[in-house]
C-alpha cells in the first residue's frame, strides 16, 4: 500500500495520454474551437453532475455538511481551479492544432513539472533532491533539443 501512489501515478498518465490524443483528434475537426470547449466541458459536466447526485446520496450528512461550510478562501480556489481547467483546455485545444506534432506541444506543457517542483519547495515546504534537480535540468535540456529540432 505504500506504493499505491505510483500505481496511481501511472494511471494517469495513461489517462492524461488518452486525453491528450483525443484533444489532438478534436483540435483536427473543422468546427469553432470554442464551441467545442464548450461542448467538451458541457459533457464533463453531466458526468460532474451524475457523479455528484450519487455522492449526495451515499456519503455521510457529515461529509455533505462540511462542504456547506466551506470559507471564502476554500470556494475561491475551487472557482480559480475551475476557470484555470477550461482555459488551459482551450489553450492546449488550440496548440494542438498548430502543432507539427502533439507530442512536441505536450512536451511542452509537461515542463509544468518545473514550476511544480518550485511550488512543491516554496509553497508546501518540501524537500529537493541532487537527482530530482538534475532531472529538472536533464528536462530542460530535452525540451530545448526538441524544440531546435522540430522544425528540421
Amino acid at each position: 500500500m505504500n506504493n499505491l501512489w505510483i500505481f496511481l501515478a501511472f494511471a494517469s498518465m495513461l489517462l492524461t495520454s488518452s486525453k491528450v490524443i483525443l484533444m489532438g483528434l478534436l483540435s483536427k475537426f473543422n468546427y469553432n474551437k470554442h464551441i467545442m470547449i464548450c461542448i467538451i466541458h458541457i459533457i464533463a459536466g453531466l458526468f460532474a453532475f451524475s457523479y455528484a447526485s450519487y455522492l449526495y446520496f451515499t456519503l455521510p450528512s457529515k461529509d455533505i455538511n462540511k462542504i456547506k461550510k466551506m470559507n471564502f478562501k476554500e470556494i475561491s480556489i475551487f472557482i480559480i481551479f475551475g476557470f484555470l481547467y477550461i482555459v488551459t483546455s482551450g489553450v492546449a485545444l488550440y496548440s494542438f492544432a498548430f502543432t507539427p506534432n502533439i507530442a512536441y506541444t505536450h512536451s511542452i506543457i509537461n515542463l509544468n513539472i518545473l514550476i511544480t517542483i518550485v511550488a512543491s519547495i516554496i509553497i508546501f515546504k518540501q524537500k529537493l533532491n541532487n537527482m530530482t534537480l538534475f532531472g529538472m535540468i536533464l528536462s530542460l535540456v530535452g525540451i530545448i533539443i526538441m524544440i531546435n529540432y522540430s522544425n528540421k
